[in-house]
């Protein structure tokens, strides 16, 4: 189904919430059927304008089919609902554009052609959420995670999932998952939160894992199950749209027929997104540069949307470190500037919403002054030790596969990911000379401080989750302890976390330090509470 937007209209960066309840409200029951199987795959926008269009899907089986007709024709009669407090905002803020059905699934064509595969990659568009028996957690929390995720676990539920919706109880329950053989590699995968509640609620977050899998020696007999799942969604909370996946294997033959209406790669390419950018990247230019970024972006607006767009290898630049040193930074072209504040301005927010409230670094409404008063605020509440930590040349090493298969599991099928994978991969042109890169994100390019805190959101998220407390900006972190024990916990797991992510400390420059010992870090003293700028400013009160 597709709706068209009526009015300004923002939603959260999971929308299975506000798609359940615009169909619950339409219906006008608690629950949703049992039979109706909804799927946002407009989640990752977060703003649309009037007159944008807002697609959706919706599964029906069983007597979820006579809800699909009743909802046709609730949706048509009573969008848009009037007055704000008439219905979801879905219903307050869009029409019924048109609904159309799909053609039903080649089940059999799509199990012989897995069968000739000798692996499958399972591909989720939407979060899988599977609670972790007790006995596989070994302290690694109650679901499911790129860490934690068993083989036998995934299609347990699978068989459990396509019995009960299709009522294939004594056939399915005949099939025997294997026992040995079967090797399951979950890809780099990202954790998203979906928020229950609409604004004035109170509310709650659940969470899934949405990435790739991959199956290796899956017995036939079990082709049936995976090809019946793709379209039930598997694990919890399927009534939001989770644990949808397509089998990108089988794209030439039955692709997956639900995709956002407009693209985030589209969006960068509208001629006032890039306008925007252009006025921030030529500001204080020459006379005549906004003349110029007028035909830029004409140019590249057209270049974008035939997908032509690449681009030219970066200057390479030093610039004198603050500290000693010199800095190495790769310049973009001036309209690879333009394109890459264009995604910037669109993919903040976006990303913003997945970062952990302890990164402090290169985020709208947030400074080092933040930072300083977390760390005035572990002073108070009892830390005495702190965990000075460095990354060895992090800009330098971080891996490309990790770092590309995380913005892929994210934006799934988004063309936004080929464009992220352009400036990522770039080369740099240095003396004369093009250097191919091997890895890291260069710093010098508009995007980079978003991708660095992508990376390092996942340090975040692991140590917060290990209970630690932590203050970051950019690379730069610091692990606030009780004392020196807990600091050599907290100074393990860290160095652990960061070998996962193909990273590692900086052995010279990692300490752990006694608060009262005097420590520096982003650009103040620190002794116990008192917390001072290094160099005299005019600097907000950090009590």
């Amino acid at each position: 189904m597709q709706l068209t937007c009526v009015g300004p209209l923002r939603l959260p960066l999971l929308h299975g919430f506000e798609l359940r309840e615009l169909l619950r409200w339409a219906l006008g029951v608690e629950s949703l059927p049992a039979g109706l199987i909804p799927f946002a795959p407009e989640s990752g926008q977060l703003d649309f304008s009037a007159g944008d269009r807002y697609g959706f899907g919706v599964t029906a089986i069983g007597a979820g089919r006579v809800a699909v007709d009743r909802l046709l024709l609730e949706l048509s009669a009573r969008l848009p609902a009037r007055g704000q407090g008439e219905g979801p905002r879905l219903a307050t803020h869009c029409r019924l554009h048109r609904a159309w059905p799909l053609p039903p699934p080649q089940a059999q064509r799509e199990i012989e052609a897995l069968a000739e595969l000798d692996s499958i990659d399972l591909r989720f568009l939407s979060p899988l959420r599977l609670h972790l028996p007790r006995k596989e957690r070994r302290g690694a929390g109650r679901w499911v995670s790129e860490q934690t995720f068993p083989a036998q676990l995934l299609l347990t539920e699978t068989r459990r999932r396509v019995a009960q919706a299709l009522g294939w109880t004594d056939d399915v329950t005949r099939i025997r998952l294997p026992a040995h053989g079967l090797k399951m590699l979950p890809r780099p995968a990202v954790r998203l939160p979906l928020t229950l509640g609409s604004d004035g609620d109170a509310k709650r977050r659940i969470s899934g894992i949405q990435g790739r899998l991959h199956l290796h020696g899956l017995p036939s007999e079990l082709l049936p199950l995976i090809v019946a799942a793709r379209y039930l969604h598997v694990g919890q909370a399927i009534p939001l749209g989770f644990g949808r996946f397509d089998l990108p294997d089988l794209a030439p033959i039955a692709p997956e027929p639900w995709r956002a209406s407009t693209s985030l790669g589209a969006r960068v390419a509208e001629p006032g997104r890039l306008a925007r950018a252009a006025d921030l990247v030529l500001a204080g230019g020459p006379a005549g540069a906004a003349a110029s970024g007028s035909s830029l972006v004409g140019g590249l607006a057209r270049t974008l949307s035939r997908g032509d767009y690449a681009p030219v290898p970066m200057r390479s630049r030093t610039i004198p470190k603050p500290s000693g040193g010199v800095r190495q930074l790769a310049i973009p072209s001036v309209p690879d500037r333009i394109v890459q504040r264009a995604a910037l301005d669109l993919l903040a927010p976006i990303l913003d919403g997945l970062f952990a409230d302890v990164s402090f670094g290169f985020r709208r409404g947030r400074s080092r002054f933040d930072a300083a008063r977390t760390i005035a605020a572990g002073w108070r509440q009892g830390e005495r030790t702190v965990l000075d930590a460095d990354i060895e040349a992090f800009f330098d090493n971080v891996p490309w596969p990790r770092l590309l298969a995380r913005l892929d599991a994210l934006f799934p099928r988004d063309p936004i990911v080929d464009l992220l994978a352009s400036w990522i991969t770039c080369p740099v042109r240095q003396a004369g000379r093009r250097i191919q890169r091997l890895a890291g994100i260069t710093q010098g390019s508009p995007i980079s401080p978003l991708l660095a805190n992508f990376v390092l959101d996942e340090l975040d998220s692991a140590l917060l989750a290990s209970g630690a407390r932590l203050v970051r900006y950019a690379d730069d972190f610091a692990v606030l302890c009780r004392n020196d024990r807990e600091a050599g916990r907290r100074l393990l797991r860290t160095e652990h976390e960061l070998m996962r992510l193909g990273l590692r400390l900086n052995v010279d420059k990692t300490e752990v330090r006694a608060f009262t010992a005097g420590w520096t870090f982003l650009g103040f003293v620190i002794c116990g509470s008192l917390i001072l700028p290094r160099t005299p400013s005019r600097a907000p009160a950090l009590g």
